[in-house]
């Protein structure tokens, strides 16, 4: 039995039908926060994209910034800003203020960017975006400490600029990097002695590969003077929990087959086909096959308490996803 506490969150992409209202949507997630709230959910994570459709948050700031004012207790995450497709500064000002505006209940998640459309239609790279990214984070953190800095990049130029606010936290907020299969999310966290963020812990080739890209983690903290904490280590899969495994099933069936194609098309996907797929072709509809994908699709709280990817050695945190219907 593990020693660290086991928390829960939701990591709220969302997955939305992009031929329902954009407003109820988002209503329904603002509603979807304070429930989790009430329940005791410890975080809830909110993602950045500009493409595709279906995740329809284009800012996380915002939005947090809104469910803030309707909950008392549960902790937010940026998951995440895109840190290429915004100037450091304007990050690390927006972040502070969020500080202050949540009373410290926020933590800053980042990355390179997931959907390669919205790199594209910013005229970036997306073999550049994770060394932009890497730019970017060393540079928010320097002001969020108070730093002065003068710096130019590809995509910014700094001069002797300072954030506007120091945070609220102190020193400051926590820091988190994504990271899925590829070891660079681990190297990033141990070099910035920051927390990781686990986006595609369920799928084949990234759960195969999480204790090695910990134990980087680990080695380059230690190269560093850093030293990674599991406790903030968090990892995300699609959970569903229901009465009977039958009522789970059949509670998912409802849009999980166009969730599972959107991300397999839309996600840039660093592993073999093998460890990527969602199922057979034979069985993609099926929750049955989405399951045997090592997509858990989980039954009862009891049943839920026994799989592996819920064990308290999986130090697991955030891993909730609601399922994908039209609201009532």
């Amino acid at each position: 039995m593990s020693d660290i506490p086991l928390r829960h969150g939701v990591f709220l992409a969302p997955y939305h039908p992009n031929e329902e209202s954009a407003t109820t949507w988002i209503r329904r997630d603002l509603e979807l926060s304070q429930i989790l709230d009430n329940f005791g959910f410890d975080e809830l994570w909110v993602g950045e994209h500009h493409s595709g459709g279906f995740e329809l948050i284009s800012s996380p700031e915002l939005f947090i910034a809104a469910a803030a004012e309707i909950t008392k207790r549960i902790r937010f995450g940026t998951g995440v800003i895109t840190l290429p497709y915004h100037n450091p500064l304007m990050v690390a000002n927006r972040i502070a203020q969020l500080d202050h505006q949540t009373r410290g209940r926020v933590s800053f998640g980042f990355g390179p960017g997931l959907l390669m459309m919205d790199a594209l239609m910013l005229g970036l790279d997306p073999d550049k975006t994770r060394n932009m990214m890497l730019e970017a984070a060393d540079i928010i953190m320097r002001l969020l400490r108070g730093e002065q800095v003068t710096a130019k990049g590809e995509w910014y130029n700094l001069v002797k600029a300072r954030a506007h606010l120091l945070p609220y936290t102190q020193p400051a907020p926590e820091f988190a990097v994504a990271s899925a299969g590829t070891p660079s999310g681990g190297r990033a966290a141990g070099k910035l002695g920051i927390s990781m963020l686990c986006v595609a812990a369920s799928q084949i080739g990234a759960f195969d590969v999480l204790d090695t890209n910990w134990k980087i983690a680990c080695e380059t903290a230690a190269q560093f003077g850093h030293t990674m904490d599991p406790a903030k280590l968090r990892l995300v899969a699609p959970v569903h929990i229901a009465e009977t495994r039958e009522k789970a099933r059949e509670n998912v069936r409802h849009g999980i087959t166009r969730w599972a194609k959107y991300y397999d098309m839309a996600a840039p996907n660093p592993f073999p086909a093998d460890g990527r797929r969602l199922a057979p072709p034979r069985r993609a509809s099926s929750p049955r096959g989405f399951r045997s994908s090592c997509r858990k699709v989980c039954p009862t709280p009891t049943r839920a308490s026994r799989r592996r990817s819920l064990s308290p050695k999986a130090i697991w945190r955030a891993t909730a996803f609601p399922p994908i219907r039209p609201p009532a």
